[in-house]
């Protein structure tokens, strides 16, 4: 059971990866086209290509530490894997509920960002944050 957990979490995390390296390759995939940039980010501009690859690799990172968990380590990369996997765990839970915070997003109020960070993008952090930290308890 701990180990499909995992593989869910992990492809999850890996799919939003995937789809933020889309963007940075120009792809507008869900929005319409040339109005990405008020759906998912706070701004009115699109992020730059090397900034939307980076927070891609990092999500990725995010994947792959969540796999690295749950496989046979050693000593020290267990305790290693074991501190990523919390600091994985942590970043979610943080991104989550700034989702809740209004101050953190008022330049972004009448925008689709607005609704849609509080409908979906929060909960969605919130949620993985909870599976990672109930997949440590299914062991």
């Amino acid at each position: 059971m701990g180990l499909a957990v995992t593989l869910l979490l992990a492809g999850v995390i890996l799919a939003i990866a995937a789809l933020h390296l889309s963007w940075a390759f120009g792809s507008d995939w869900p929005t319409p086209r040339g109005e990405l940039a008020i759906y998912v980010t706070p701004g009115t501009r699109r992020p730059g290509a090397a900034i939307t690859i980076g927070v891609a690799a990092a999500i990725a990172l995010a994947g792959l530490i969540v796999l690295a968990f749950r496989a046979p380590l050693t000593w020290p990369w267990n305790m290693a894997s074991a501190a990523g996997y919390f600091g994985v765990m942590l970043v979610f839970l943080v991104r989550g509920m700034a989702g809740y915070f209004p101050a953190l997003w008022r330049v972004s109020q009448g925008r689709p960002f607005y609704r849609l960070n509080r409908i979906y993008y929060s909960p969605l952090c919130l949620v993985i944050a909870g599976g990672l930290a109930a997949n440590v308890l299914i062991r």
